[in-house]
């Protein structure tokens, strides 16, 4: 299967293609950016898809073309899938609130009740 995303250029393309307001994107650029920094320094000592992170970023406030709540990342995890983003992807987006969130504060804030914390 070929992932989704392919390319930095597609991500960005899925951005505009959803509506995801300029001052948005231009954040999710800087995102990427500085994770990408990140993802390169470590990646001398641990295994790093540095592909992934580059493009996980780009997309992972997608979900800010309809809301900015903090639901807007189980909003952005559907549009992922919809638009068929692989699950990495989708779980970035998914998750990318949740340090710490697990399913009762999940249920406090009106989010689906999971854990928001990757394993």
């Amino acid at each position: 299967m070929t992932p989704i995303p392919q390319s930095r250029e597609q991500a960005l393309f899925f951005l505009e293609q959803v509506g995801t307001p300029e001052g948005v994107i231009n954040h999710c650029k800087t995102v990427a950016e500085v994770a990408e920094n990140i993802a390169r320094q470590i990646s001398f000592t641990v295994p790093v898809n540095i592909e992934l992170v580059i493009i996980a970023s780009l997309v992972h406030d997608i979900g800010r073309s309809k809301s900015h709540g903090i639901g807007h990342a189980v909003t952005g995890a559907k549009i992922g899938r919809e638009l068929g983003f692989t699950e990495d992807v989708v779980n970035i987006i998914k998750r990318h609130i949740g340090a710490g969130i697990d399913k009762t504060e999940a249920i406090k804030l009106g989010l689906p009740p999971e854990a928001y914390t990757e394993r």
